[in-house]
C-alpha cells in the first residue's frame, strides 16, 4: 500500500478502473533524476510489478539514486516510468536493459493496469500484442 506520501511530493496522480476495481497511481520525482510510482488500491505494488517483463521496480542500480529516506516513504523506480517521464537517456547509464523500451506512453501505462486489475493481477503480464494489440 501507499506509505506516507507528503502531497507535495506527488507530481502525478492518475486512478485507473475497470469494473468494479481501482487503483491510483501517484508519481513522485524524489530526486532530480528519477521518478518513482507508488499504488494506492488494487493489490498494491503488485499491480505494477512486471507491467514491463522483468520490471518490478527493485533495479539495485535504479534504487541507489533514491535519497535514503525515500524508500520509507513508498513507491518504486520502475524502468518503465523512468522512459514514460523522459528520464531513459539519464536512466540508461544505470540500467542498460532500459535501451530496448524505445517509449511507453500513458495509454499504455493504463491498458497494461486495467488489464491486471480485470485479471487480479495474479497471472503474470501479457505481452503488449496479447493484451492491447499493436500501437
Amino acid at each position: 500500500m501507499l506509505g506516507a506520501l507528503p502531497s507535495e511530493e506527488v507530481v502525478v496522480r492518475v486512478q485507473v478502473s475497470v469494473d468494479q476495481q481501482a487503483a491510483v497511481l501517484h508519481f513522485a520525482n524524489p530526486s532530480q533524476s528519477l521518478v518513482t510510482v507508488a499504488v494506492e488500491g488494487g493489490s498494491g505494488e503488485a499491480l505494477l510489478e512486471d507491467l514491463w517483463p522483468e520490471d518490478e521496480g527493485r533495479n539495485a542500480a535504479l534504487l541507489t539514486l533514491l535519497p535514503g529516506a525515500e524508500l520509507a516513504k513508498g513507491g518504486r523506480p520502475y524502468g518503465w516510468a523512468q522512459v514514460l517521464c523522459g528520464l531513459r537517456e539519464d536512466a540508461l547509464s544505470n540500467v542498460p536493459a532500459l535501451f530496448a523500451m524505445d517509449g511507453v506512453t500513458a495509454n499504455d501505462v493504463v491498458t497494461r493496469v486495467r488489464a491486471k486489475l480485470a485479471r487480479g493481477v495474479s497471472a503474470p503480464a501479457a505481452s503488449p500484442e496479447d493484451s492491447e494489440g499493436k500501437n
